[in-house]
């Protein structure tokens, strides 16, 4: 009988699939290869979602190389792709996870991976006879420990398994310490959801680049990884556009940012999970629509927030240089500027940033989506303090003309930062509307 996903729910959770999807996206095999970590990371949420739906080579065309049916030779760059995906996984599981206890494969016709326990761990489960005589081996007759490895394998796996199960249920039934009230009032329906979680982190590279060729390049251009007219502006001399071709092909993300990231991660603690954090470039926006997301960093380091840019009020703009960015207030209540615009640092004064922080509807409207967009990383790690913050959430309550108790809305603010060696310590609030 042919495999499908859904018959290995019973013997691999959820989280550790994703966690072994981690592993081998991370390794040697995948690294340098942004396309192949996308079809990988597309078939894997594909296929856990809806494990009874085949994945077809059109659907993965589209989704993530960008090819409409109506461009034709789809089929030509999925099997491509698929064949090259294939030998990769092979290869990861020979070496880098030569001791993993289960093994992914992609089968031909039907995308979606079948996550396979390995015949050790089969054998290493069957019984603890085989194990005694294993680490009987080991003490009395260490020649036969080398005719025979695979039983020292399987009595290691074995206690390995057995000691990762206690850590699990240790981790699950230890209770943190409860939030405080507003904190746990705001973040309530991120936490309190069956959906998962997804927080995305800045492509910390992508906008220096930006910044360095001058180019804004739009979220369609990114999720297609249209980067070409950006290389293009760069100066080819003395090696700048190498090195910016190089850098293309990193994934950084600021400090301020993957802390952010864990302060919100520590909230979800009992529910780990269903969450999950990524770099910008390693996203898909369908799941803008299925999960709950948070977005760290302005759409000009996670162009995604772009998609949500029309329901604000207050808009990031970029002119074409640092010193050139501002925010954008499409209509200004009394006391507000049109404008709000990020100062360089000056001998003079401390220079003043801004960052937008908004809780909508995702884009299917069953979820919520947080963005947390700075002018610089400092305005963004202080919106992220703002959100996590017991007496920033009072002023917020207040201004939101809020009861005691009642549930945060939908809204958007703007808040005004000081940039002091290199962070952000305080945030005003300047505006907000409601939605």
């Amino acid at each position: 009988m042919k495999d499908t996903p859904a018959q290995h729910k019973s013997t691999l959770s959820s989280e550790e699939r994703h966690a072994l999807v981690a592993r081998v996206l991370s390794s040697p095999q995948f690294s340098r290869s942004t396309r192949l970590r996308d079809f990988m990371l597309y078939i894997t949420e594909r296929g856990l979602k809806d494990a009874d739906t085949p994945i077809h080579e059109p659907e993965i065309a589209l989704h993530v190389f960008g090819r409409s049916a109506t461009q034709g030779g789809e089929d030509t760059i999925v099997r491509v792709h698929a064949s090259q995906l294939r030998k990769r996984l092979e290869q990861y599981f020979q070496a880098e996870g030569a001791a993993e206890q289960t093994t992914i494969e992609i089968p031909k016709g039907n995308y979606a991976p079948v996550f396979r326990p390995r015949r050790v761990a089969v054998e290493a489960s069957a019984g603890t006879a085989e194990s005694e005589e294993a680490i009987s081996l080991t003490a009395l007759d260490a020649p036969a420990v080398f005719r025979a490895p695979w039983k020292l394998a399987a009595a290691g796996l074995l206690l390995c398994a057995v000691w990762l199960g206690w850590d699990d249920f240790r981790l699950r039934t230890e209770q943190p310490a409860p939030l405080p009230k507003l904190v746990g009032l705001f973040w309530a329906p991120f936490l309190d959801s069956t959906d998962n979680l997804d927080i995305v982190l800045a492509d910390s590279n992508f906008g220096f680049l930006q910044d360095l060729s001058g180019v804004d390049v739009s979220a369609e251009q990114y999720a297609n990884r249209d980067y070409q007219k950006l290389i293009d502006a760069i100066p080819s001399n003395g090696g700048l556009r190498d090195s910016a071709i190089m850098l293309m092909h990193r994934r950084y993300t600021s400090v301020g940012d993957a802390e952010l990231a864990r302060r919100i991660a520590w909230l979800v603690r009992p529910r780990t999970d269903r969450l999950q954090i990524m770099h910008a470039r390693d996203f898909q926006p369908m799941r803008l629509k299925s999960n709950n997301v948070v977005l760290i960093g302005s759409k000009r380091s996670d162009p995604w927030a772009e998609l949500f840019e029309p329901q604000l009020n207050f808009q990031y703009t970029y002119d074409g240089h640092p010193a050139e960015t501002a925010i954008r207030n499409m209509k200004p209540q009394a006391g507000e500027n049109a404008e709000y615009r990020a100062e360089e640092a000056s001998e003079h004064r401390i220079p003043e940033g801004f960052c937008i922080i908004a809780r909508l509807p995702n884009l299917s409207g069953k979820g919520k989506a947080l963005l947390i967009a700075g002018t610089e990383t400092e305005a963004t790690e202080a919106g992220g303090d703002f959100l996590l913050n017991e007496s920033s959430l009072v002023q917020l309550q207040r201004v939101l003309g809020l009861r005691v108790g009642e549930a945060f809305p939908d809204f958007e603010a703007l808040l005004g930062t000081k940039r002091v060696g290199g962070a952000s310590p305080t945030a005003r609030l300047i505006g907000v509307r409601r939605h």
